[in-house]
């Protein structure tokens, strides 16, 4: 899921490759919020609390999940929970 701004083809809350979310930014200097709903094929995002993409995707029922950042791109995180779904 992408958590930059100025991204022009996948814009925050985007699943890079995937889909693309409706327009939303990031609140500079202030504790954003993101949660990511996958159940089944069913992807789900909000940032702070709307929902910015629905979509479907079955490449991703399993795998790896990672907290990318880039050199000089200041990103904190806190609060990380996974809690598994049975459809």
């Amino acid at each position: 899921m992408q958590i930059f701004d100025d991204r022009k083809d996948f814009k925050t809350g985007s699943i890079v490759g995937i889909a693309e979310a409706t327009e939303t930014k990031i609140k500079p200097n202030e504790w954003n919020t993101f949660e990511v709903t996958h159940l089944g094929p069913k992807i789900t995002v909000k940032h702070n609390g709307k929902k910015v993409l629905e979509t479907s995707d079955k490449r991703s029922l399993s795998g790896f999940i990672g907290l990318q950042f880039n050199p000089g791109k200041p990103i904190s995180f806190r609060k990380i929970s996974l809690k598994e779904l049975v459809p």
